[in-house]
């Protein structure tokens, strides 16, 4: 199918996510502990520090992530004026368009506008897409990427056109840079099992040999060469031996069992996974689609490689949601054909009753397991309820007269309600709860004193941003000898400074002691 330009539908979707997003994207709240503290630590030292060609956190490199994301939030800062989550936030909300546009020009490409338009708003209001478009992580911005290209790749593939390879391979290297080697990984590995599946072995050759991967090979060459000759060589090591190598094997953060994501991503896909059955199905018996098996792969690649490595977050399968929604979008329209109702009438009341009450039923339930939380507890949570009971009889009715396009607006309108209410009045009430900045400001007290101030098994650098200095890290061990004759404190996680507890004539003298993300913070002293 040819795609063209829906002024109607880009204009829609443009619509949408500003009213989907905007809430998360300009809620007043601070950087969160641990990663968003983190992230925004790097870009001040970045800024400030002109640590440009290496990402730097608390004095030293960082090698945890590639440094696109950080030139461009640093960028935004610099426009601004300021470092706020707005700087990065506003990254993510691009990426989140730059993903809903992609998706919609290669559905419409594989199925029609029709369908294009109902799987870019499934994909935009899908759990998992919701969240990571309203937060400060570069999984959207990697996602984007990775879209494009296997979006190229098809391109190239469908009009026989090779120089489309080309362009796979420079969004390749620009997902790398983003979030490391998956950016290669994630897209290579179902265009070549797609190519062999279809016994396409030519251009397997075409496509493996194509002189795009020497433009990816030098794109990356270009940064990591600058950085080992610059100095950073100890830098570039890390980067393949512990972040890329370390975390596949055995990770150091974020470790969770191989069906980690068996669990979560039906989670994650609501309130659409109910469809999934039945589109997948639908595609697999058409045997006009050729292109059904590229994003199947697509996903169960891309589910398999992630589950083997050992460095799991519920976050990770994002760029893997595209290829399903662009299915199930496609399936939704076909489902409101009279002709697909009339044979499947159990079926797709089945599939709406199940959608409704995993969407608004669990979410109704929030205000009766609140209390079991101290850190929501004090939100009053009952509009939830309000709201969502009305809009599931709603979509019951709808459902039972099969009126497809009503049920797919009430669970977009539901959706919107629990995106709106989590990020625009619970995320603003529990700010306190994960910021570090009531921390930093007693250590600026501190500072302003003349005290010297550590840290002690604190994450690297997420109390430097709003302290707007490099805090040095001591051991349990150098305790004792950190405290002289002059003034000093240091802030101890929790678990650090238990330990330090039991130890026979410990001497510290507890200041204050903080919960931030349900995890203790003491600031101390010697006796």
């Amino acid at each position: 199918m040819k795609s063209s330009i829906n002024i109607k539908h880009i204009s829609l979707l443009l619509l949408l996510s500003i009213i989907f997003y905007l809430p998360g994207v300009i809620t007043s709240r601070d950087f969160w502990v641990e990663d968003e503290a983190r992230y925004a630590e790097v870009t001040r030292e970045m800024i400030y520090q002109g640590k440009w060609l290496v990402p730097h956190l608390n004095g030293e490199f960082y090698p945890d992530k590639p440094p696109i994301y950080f030139w461009l939030s640093a960028l935004i800062a610099i426009i601004t004026g300021t470092i706020t989550p707005f700087s990065f936030m506003f990254i993510t909300f691009l990426s989140a368009l730059g993903c809903i546009f992609v998706n919609y020009f290669f559905s419409a490409e594989l199925f029609g506008e029709e369908s294009a338009l109902i799987s870019s708003l499934v994909l935009m209001s899908t759990f998992l897409f919701l969240f990571c478009a309203q937060i400060v992580r570069m999984d959207m911005l990697f996602t984007m990427f990775m879209m494009l290209a296997i979006y190229s790749f098809y391109k190239g593939h469908k009009k026989k056109k090779k120089y489309y390879y080309t362009f796979f391979y420079v969004f390749a290297a620009l997902a790398v840079l983003v979030k490391g080697p998956f950016g290669l990984i994630f897209p290579f590995l179902p265009v070549v099992v797609f190519l062999i599946q279809k016994k396409e072995f030519d251009e397997v050759k075409n496509f493996v040999l194509h002189w795009g991967f020497l433009l990816f090979m030098f794109i990356l060459a270009m940064w990591l060469g600058t950085a080992w000759f610059a100095g950073y060589k100890e830098f570039v090591i890390n980067l393949f031996t512990k972040q890329i190598a370390g975390r596949a094997i055995k990770s150091f953060s974020h470790e969770e069992p191989f069906y980690f994501y068996l669990l979560s991503i039906p989670l994650l896909l609501l309130p659409w996974i109910s469809y999934l059955p039945g589109a997948l199905k639908a595609h697999y018996k058409d045997p006009a689609n050729q292109y059904f098996w590229l994003l199947l792969w697509w996903f169960i690649l891309g589910f398999i490689v992630i589950s083997m490595v050992s460095t799991k977050l519920f976050i990770y399968p994002l760029p893997l949601i595209p290829p399903l929604t662009m299915l199930i979008g496609d399936f939704l329209r076909k489902i409101s054909t009279a002709d697909y109702k009339t044979k499947n009438h159990t079926t797709f009341i089945l599939e709406g009753i199940i959608a409704l009450t995993l969407t608004f039923g669990i979410f109704s339930l929030f205000p009766f397991v609140a209390p079991k939380f101290p850190i929501i507890k004090q939100v009053n949570l009952w509009a939830l309820p309000m709201i969502l009971l009305p809009l599931f009889f709603c979509g019951l009715i709808f459902t039972m007269k099969k009126n497809h396009k009503r049920v797919l607006i009430t669970l977009m309108i539901g959706v919107w309600f629990i995106t709106f209410f989590t990020f625009y009045i619970i995320v603003p009430q529990v700010n306190y709860a994960f910021s570090s900045k009531k921390i930093a400001q007693e250590i600026t007290y501190y500072l302003k004193k003349g005290y010297g101030v550590a840290t002690c098994g604190v994450r690297r650098g997420i109390l430097n941003f709003h302290v707007k200095k490099i805090l040095p890290e001591i051991s349990r061990q150098e305790l004792e000898t950190y405290f002289d004759d002059s003034p000093k404190i240091v802030v101890m996680r929790g678990k650090e400074f238990r330990k330090q507890q039991k130890i026979k004539n410990n001497n510290l003298r507890i200041l204050n002691q903080y919960n931030i993300a349900n995890l203790d913070y003491f600031v101390v002293s010697k006796r």
